[in-house]
């Protein structure tokens, strides 16, 4: 086998290495190279973020305003108790528990679920009214 064939041969290995997929594996390496700090970062960016709700709070969170479309009020108080069990920093379940609270005239519950909303959502000016 000549020079010339050699390299044509590792030329054409190479392009076809890149154009399988084979060579994009640092993208997975780069995943997994973080740090435990940068978990705990995110950890810590996720709970001043109270609009992202996690999965099995979300869920919960939908039934409740299901239920309080319906006008079924006992039902989505329970709805959204489960979601603040799931996500403790949920403000908007905070807020929706405190609304149907004070349409059941739980006023002084209601009060207090608000003041939760207000302290995880600065922001959230309806829970302040």
């Amino acid at each position: 086998m000549t020079r010339r064939h050699f390299f044509i041969l590792v030329f054409a290995g190479l392009l076809i290495f890149e154009t399988c997929g084979c060579a994009s594996a640092p993208k997975v390496r780069k995943r997994a190279l973080r740090s435990p700090s940068q978990e705990i970062f995110k950890i810590a960016e996720r709970k001043k973020a109270p609009s992202s709700l996690s999965p099995k709070a979300y869920a919960h969170y939908s039934m409740g305003m299901i239920y309080d479309n319906e006008g079924s009020t006992d039902q989505a108080v329970e709805e959204y108790c489960k979601a603040i069990e799931f996500d403790p920093y949920a403000a908007q379940a905070y807020y929706r528990l405190g609304s149907e609270y004070l349409k059941l005239g739980k006023v002084d519950e209601a009060v207090e679920i608000l003041k939760k909303a207000v302290e995880l959502d600065e922001k959230n000016a309806r829970a302040r009214f």
